[in-house]
């Protein structure tokens, strides 16, 4: 029920952003006061991508988490922010803030040296809030949190064996889902290239949370994703 009341304050956030923004767009080009600072330029638009995950485990761990595959989905809103020049482009604002909503699913293959392994996928309705510099036109450098909400696993359960030599159990560890903390945080760095309204781009997600109160593993993940930028409205000063 947390969660569900989350997102909808999430969405609901979003929405508000979006609708004071076009609202702040649609002013009168011929305002001079509009036209006397630093300018916005804002667009929104859908994302996609893949992404390769695994866990960060325990260092006395006797079994290990290999990478597995998964996709994200979603959109963004995008500010950024111009020079004081009239007639500055969307190409010239050095800083950026972008907003997003995503589905994306990660997870891990979690490996020990019995035949019996653990493939385990997350799905999470992720959140984050970027930073992104330019150093040139179109190259952008970004870094920002990233809000998790679990809505899925594909397991209730994980566990591993470790046999000895004379292949007898040694160990048995099993691990349950149903404590799996619903909410994550990950720090999120990325570099990305901007072709006109289509941009590829690359993340690391670094989990900051562990998975559950007993199972000291925390999320990471790298991403490669396309996104296609829709303007909003014309530039305009950030000041009334």
């Amino acid at each position: 029920m947390k969660r569900i009341i989350s997102l909808i304050l999430i969405l609901i956030g979003l929405s508000g952003v979006s609708a004071e923004a076009q609202n702040f767009f649609s002013q009168d080009d011929d305002n001079q006061v509009m036209n006397d600072g630093p300018k916005v330029f804002l667009s929104v638009g859908p994302t996609a991508g893949a992404t390769m995950g695994t866990f960060s485990l325990p260092s006395d761990a006797y079994y290990y988490s290999e990478y597995r595959p998964g996709f994200t989905v979603g959109g963004f809103l995008n500010f950024r922010f111009l020079n004081r020049d009239i007639r500055s482009t969307a190409e010239t604002g050095i800083l950026a803030i972008q907003p997003e909503i995503r589905f994306t699913m990660i997870g891990g293959n979690c490996r020990s040296n019995s035949e019996f392994d653990s493939n385990l996928g997350l799905g999470y309705v992720m959140v984050p809030v970027m930073f992104q510099v330019y150093p040139l036109a179109n190259l952008y450098l970004e870094v920002g949190p990233a809000f998790g909400f679990n809505v899925s696993r594909t397991s209730d359960y994980v566990r591993f064996y470790k046999f000895n030599e004379d292949n007898l159990v040694e160990a048995d560890i099993q691990y349950s889902l149903e404590n799996l903390h619903a909410n994550d945080i990950t720090a999120t760095f990325g570099v990305g290239y901007r072709f006109g309204k289509l941009s590829i781009g690359a993340r690391y997600y670094l989990g900051l949370s562990y998975l559950a109160k007993n199972m000291q593993w925390r999320n990471r993940w790298f991403e490669l994703g396309i996104s296609y930028s829709i303007p909003i409205e014309k530039k305009h000063s950030i000041f009334d």
